[in-house]
């Protein structure tokens, strides 16, 4: 059963980017064994940015340190396009998380969150969204 919205009963679409392979996979996991919410998941900015051109996506949780396109260009660029599409920006770094997150909050992510404390966080703000979807 997939979790969907309450007003349109349309499922909540998650776009998980990050360029190593465990946390695509875990967070993923994560999503389809608590929310039962079944993400697209993408290796790179360049191919999220392809998949958001082609198909509608509710929310993308991306990581910030990523080679070519980092998780701050990537919200940049999508926001011009999808700016409807809530960003979550998550990285290893726990300082420089909650140093910039009101940088990134500015540039239209909803929360930036250290990837230490990805699962709790992440499962609570994706719970409030679906509910006010």
């Amino acid at each position: 059963m997939r979790k969907t919205s309450a007003k349109t009963n349309t499922p909540l679409t998650v776009l998980v980017v990050d360029d190593t392979p465990t946390w695509r996979q875990l967070l993923k996991s994560l999503l389809e064994t608590e929310l039962e919410i079944f993400p697209v998941v993408a290796s790179s900015g360049q191919e999220a940015l392809n998949i958001l051109y082609s198909s509608p996506i509710d929310v993308v949780i991306s990581d910030l340190n990523m080679p070519g396109m980092n998780g701050m260009q990537l919200l940049q660029r999508a926001r011009l396009r999808h700016p409807r599409t809530k960003f979550i920006i998550m990285s290893a770094d726990a300082d420089t998380c909650q140093a910039a997150s009101a940088e990134f909050i500015a540039c239209g992510a909803m929360a930036a969150i250290p990837k230490d404390e990805i699962a709790p966080k992440l499962l609570t703000l994706l719970r409030k969204l679906e509910k006010s979807a």
